[in-house]
């Protein structure tokens, strides 16, 4: 029976890293009887790499929420090209930091995909990386204002307590329990200091659930960069969001602030928490949870899940002037890229006239 090694993510905890990683490595896993498989079927903004959205977008509508109570034809489909794939193979590895939001919306889905892929002779087992909350939080919350959020990271602290579920580790293991064995669900840290393997890099670490190491013929190739927005860059994006719903906020805005973090000079770390107290409770309203986690799933008599202590940062300051400044830069630039884009289809526009033949004049 083949392994399917499924990474669940959840986001913001180094998944395109892996992603681009295994994409890269495809020929050294086939050296050793490993397939990570990317399918022809393609979703908006979904990268190729996340092989494993075939199943998850199975078990969302059309427009990707609220859940489906049965998965789509496009589910069944993902299940026998997963099948495909392991012939021949030891295993095959699936990747998508979706499957973690899907499997706590859908109850039915982690039973119902174990058995349909046994039903295949497939062995399904997880992996996920777990990232300390208050880190976690400060990353998720940047990578949303790029395209949806207005709300002041105060404010998104308190709406997200209706999603607890991406950062209650406890609760969301102990979820799998009736559905899966112990030595099935993989449980990693995402910290420099507790990844395994010689490099102790992430790569070297998820090398490591599969019984090999950086040495047996991998290689880190691709240099994954999603900058996250800082300082004024993250408040203007923030703002934009805010207009119409968010639509106002479109690819040019989007590529004007891009562009302008871009051109800024490393910024002073900071927290986005209110204050260094602030930060310490909201960690320690997980202290519970993190301690379960160490003890049962990480065999750590010392309940100690994550190692790195906290760094007391000072909470971010947005100067008005510079705030300003560079409303205006981010106005300009998107005025000009619009203009490069209306002035590269008027000369499209121009050749296709030229290129059509002439209409005759009726007599």
């Amino acid at each position: 029976m083949s392994d399917v090694y499924v990474h669940i993510g959840p986001p913001k905890t180094g998944s395109s890293s892996i992603q681009f990683f295994l994409d890269d490595n495809q020929a050294a896993l086939e050296q050793h009887g490993i397939c990570f498989p990317i399918f022809e079927r393609r979703w908006k903004r979904i990268s190729p790499r996340r092989n494993g959205h075939i199943i998850v977008a199975g078990w969302k509508t059309p427009q990707g929420t609220p859940p489906l109570d049965e998965p789509r034809e496009c589910y069944r489909e993902g299940l026998d090209l997963i099948a495909q794939a392991a012939q021949g193979h030891d295993a095959v590895i699936l990747s998508d930091e979706s499957f973690w939001e899907c499997g706590h919306r859908n109850p039915k889905f982690w039973p119902q995909f174990k058995q349909d892929l046994a039903d295949r002779g497939l062995n399904l087992r997880l992996i996920c990386y777990l990232r300390r909350q208050d880190l976690w939080i400060q990353s998720y919350y940047k990578e949303k204002v790029k395209t949806r959020t207005s709300l002041p990271f105060s404010d998104y602290l308190v709406e997200c307590e209706q999603r607890r579920f991406f950062t209650d580790y406890g609760a969301y293991l102990d979820m799998l329990n009736g559905t899966f064995e112990r030595d099935d669900v993989f449980v990693r840290i995402m910290e420099s200091g507790q990844f395994a393997g010689a490099e102790q890099t992430i790569q070297s670490d998820f090398l490591d659930i599969l019984g090999l190491s950086l040495s047996d013929g991998f290689k880190v190739k691709s240099e994954v960069r999603n900058q996250a927005l800082s300082g004024t860059a993250l408040e203007i994006s923030r703002l934009l969001n805010g207009l119409d719903e968010g639509k106002v906020s479109g690819k040019t805005t989007r590529k004007a602030v891009k562009e302008l973090q871009a051109s800024k000079p490393p910024e002073e770390k900071v927290t986005l928490f209110a204050s260094f107290q602030a930060q310490k409770d909201y960690l320690d309203s997980y202290a519970a949870s993190n301690e379960h986690v160490a003890r049962a799933y990480l065999a750590r008599e010392d309940g100690v899940l994550f190692h790195e202590p906290i760094t007391e940062l000072p909470p971010q300051h947005i100067d008005e002037h510079d705030l300003l400044d560079d409303s205006v830069k981010v106005l300009g630039r998107s005025i000009q890229l619009l203009e490069e884009e209306n002035s590269q289809l008027k000369k499209e526009l121009e050749e296709l006239k030229g290129a059509a033949p002439a209409k005759r004049k009726k007599k």
